[in-house]
């Protein structure tokens, strides 16, 4: 056990040192620094600083970031494997002494009402340059006067922000970070999509931007009241990199690295390949905690923690070659809170309150901690792993679906409604959903061999499973009864009431026959056999047809009661099935969709209005004159979520005779020409409440109100294509596909 010597240990904490300490497996010097980095105040620093207050101590509404299956929130597994990597840890102590500091992590909360404040990036990391503007605008949050000032207060650690959006809890991340009272807030990187929109409530908690690893540097941090209270998720820690493996950089859950990791003088030099960026330390359950005589219950209670959820190496600190420098992360209001931390304005030296915790005895717990853990050895999933879960998926949706609708049309025809939420048989369907993917898709790693990408989760991909059993089957519903209401079942006499049930009968039936055979051609696939998507296709045209047939000899007035003709009815129908394949799977191959993200429907950049010409085979579009349909979009400016769109239809009036549409202009019968236009809610600036959204303008180029369905009328003097709808329905189909594809790149949900 950890046992100071002498009154000059205590007397050497209250300046910032311990000296004369040893530990359970070696005789160690231990310098305690409550700071990230060895240096204190420049000359003339004492000068140049003016606004390092204290944070203000204000309510945070996060009380648990991210998903409960996240790695954060994962304990450790009962099976897992240690490894011991102490002496990469500790490397030789007469090189270098042993150190533990806080990185401090500010948290600060926007809200509608208060005033915008611009986020500029400074000069650079070290200060006085993080504390000077470069005058590049990145982006603009609502904030209090007050917000963020952690950042300052603590001039030279790593700077760590989170600005988070209350309402939407989509957090942007910042490092070497700057505010004082009522100015801009300073931040040092620069603008990138992994700083904008982490789920910091319910992500997976892998999506970071100031951290080496690329890990959220709210992952980890020790927040308010947990020291006391006990710490339920996972802890991050820092340590000299020179001591990282050379051969690994970094390992999952990390996502990077260093820039200089290759360096041969500076980068990361260790040799044990188990200790590196993503290492996840934590005491083996063989070791008994409770028989240590911690030094503080603080130390105990981060004992368990470490046994329990383990710590993960989530950065680089000082580059000395030994010694077990390192850091933790913590959150100001904890480091003001738990720790009664100060800091000198002038000399940036930190001071614990003794009377808050024993500074010196924690730290001696924390190394020994250290010595105690080792490394979990995480489990890669396997490729055959990733294909269990991947087939369990799909086959709980197409089990799912097959039941949904089912139940919809159960609900419909008992009650005239749809299905309540809360209904028994509903909710039990979708639990099995959970149940099933839970099972096979445990871990993000799993859930990533199968092919959803890095960012999604278990978790996530339950929800999005779920949410497509529930919206496919509802649309089947609402095309055969005539909407959400149902109107047309509700106003059909009973032979009506017989041709919309089958009507319905048959597309849903399609619907989970037409899914499973594009996901069994997937997975014949993934297992190494083959599949001919051509006969694939055929196979499906021939059930369509066959459907529509069906629909067309026990329906003749579907047309007249729910305004769509059985091959429309049936050709919707099969293109919710190409999207439910896109959902259960990541990678569709050997298909080729027209439902999902795909090479030909590209991402355009954020804030740029972008005009998208749809070619009219594969889209069916096109506008009064026989001319390409064209629409304009322009994605959510970085750091606004892109799922919030405003989609404006274009007015212009409408034609119907000869006559009428000879007198239109030749402009309203074409789109290429019209311009995305700056006002009202699609207005960039000012106080548009929609400023900040994804906006989307369809222009109006086929006077029938955009509602033809692609007719066409032959005049004398003038012929009208009528695909109003037709375009509408092709734009938003396009912009589900751009918004699903960047979701996918920047929250993986």
């Amino acid at each position: 056990m950890i046992q100071t010597i002498g009154s000059e240990a205590t007397k050497a904490a209250r300046s910032g040192l311990l000296l004369g300490v040893t530990t359970v497996r070696r005789a160690a010097s231990i310098i305690l620094f409550l700071s990230c980095v060895f240096f204190g105040a420049e000359p003339g620093m004492a000068q140049a600083q003016s606004c390092a207050v204290a944070p203000v101590m204000t309510p945070d509404p996060i009380l648990q970031p991210f998903a409960n299956d996240s790695i954060w929130n994962r304990p450790v597994p009962s099976n897992a494997t240690y490894v011991d990597v102490s002496d990469a840890i500790f490397g030789d102590p007469a090189q270098a002494p042993a150190a533990v500091g806080p990185d401090i992590v500010t948290v600060c909360y926007t809200s509608p009402e208060l005033p915008l404040v611009s986020v500029e990036k400074n000069l650079g990391w070290n200060y006085p340059d993080r504390a000077t503007s470069s005058g590049e605008l990145l982006y603009e949050r609502r904030l209090a006067q007050d917000a963020c000032v952690g950042t300052s207060w603590h001039r030279i650690g790593n700077g760590l922000l989170n600005i988070i959006d209350a309402a939407t809890s989509l957090a942007d991340e910042g490092v070497g970070s700057w505010r004082c009272p009522g100015d801009s807030l300073l931040t040092f990187l620069p603008d990138a999509a992994r700083a904008h929109n982490i789920d910091v409530l319910n992500g997976d908690g892998l999506q970071g931007y100031g951290r080496a690893s690329g890990l959220p540097s709210l992952g980890g941090a020790l927040r308010v009241g947990e020291l006391s209270a006990g710490v339920p998720h996972a802890l991050a820690v820092l340590f000299s990199h020179r001591r990282y493996s050379q051969q690994v950089h970094f390992v999952w859950p990390a996502q990077s690295a260093d820039g200089f990791a290759d360096d041969p003088l500076i980068g990361y030099l260790g040799p044990d390949p188990n200790y590196t960026l993503g290492t996840l330390l934590a005491i083996p359950p063989d070791v008994d905690i409770a028989s240590i005589s911690w030094n503080t219950p603080q130390g105990a209670v981060l004992a368990e923690n470490a046994q329990t959820y383990g710590w993960y190496v989530v950065d680089s600190g000082t580059g000395e070659p030994g010694g077990a420098f390192m850091s933790l992360a913590i959150e100001v209001r904890a480091a003001l809170q738990d720790f009664g931390l100060s800091i000198d304005p002038v000399t940036n030296e930190e001071t614990a309150d003794p009377t808050v915790i024993d500074a010196v005895g924690f730290a001696n717990d924390v190394i020994n901690i250290v010595t105690l853990a080792k490394a979990v050895v995480q489990q890669q999933a396997t490729p055959q792993s990733g294909r269990r879960c991947e087939k369990v998926a799909a086959g709980a949706l197409r089990s799912c679906i097959g039941s949904m609708t089912r139940i919809s049309a159960d609900c419909y025809g008992g009650t005239g409604a749809a299905c309540a939420p809360a209904n028994p048989k509903v909710v039990k369907n979708l639990e099995r959903i959970e149940r099933k993917v839970l099972a096979k898709c445990a871990d993000s790693a799993t859930v990533a061999a199968a092919g959803y990408g890095p960012l999604m989760t278990p978790t996530a991909l339950v929800a999005r499973l779920q949410e497509s059993c529930s919206g496919e089957a509802a649309s089947v519903a609402v095309r055969s009864f005539g909407g959400p209401h149902a109107a047309a079942l509700a106003g059909a006499d009973a032979t009506g009431r017989k041709c919309l049930e089958a009507a319905e009968k048959q597309g849903s039936r399609f619907l989970k026959k037409a899914f499973a055979a594009q996901s069994r051609c997937i997975t014949k696939t993934r297992s190494g056999s083959t599949c001919d998507p051509t006969r694939t296709d055929a196979k499906i045209s021939k059930w369509e047809a066959s459907a529509t047939q069906k629909i067309t000899a026990s329906c003749t007035a579907l047309e007249s009661l729910v305004a769509v003709d059985p091959s429309t009815f049936m050709s919707r129908t099969a293109a919710q099935s190409r999207c439910m394949v896109a959902t259960a799977h990541g990678d569709p191959t050997p298909l080729s969709l027209d439902c999902g993200p795909r090479a030909e429907v590209p991402v355009p950049p954020r804030g740029q209005a972008v005009q998208i010409v749809l070619d009219e085979a594969t889209w069916g579009t096109r506008c009064g004159d026989g001319s390409p349909y064209a629409f304009w979009i322009r994605l959510a400016p970085a750091g606004f979520p892109v799922e919030k769109i405003v989609f404006h239809l274009q007015g212009g009036g409408a034609c119907f005779t000869e006559a009428e549409c000879l007198a239109a202009p030749p402009g309203r019968f074409e789109a290429s020409s019209d311009n995305l236009p700056d006002v009202g809610w699609l207005k960039t600036t000012g106080s548009n409440p929609f400023k900040d959204w994804t906006h989307v303008f369809l222009p109006y180029c086929t006077q029938d109100v955009h509602v033809g369905g692609g007719t066409t009328n032959v005049f004398p003097g003038i012929t009208v294509h009528r695909f109003g709808a037709v375009n509408a329905r092709a734009a938003i189909r396009y912009v589900r596909d751009v918004i699903w594809t960047k979701m996918d790149a920047i929250a993986g949900s």
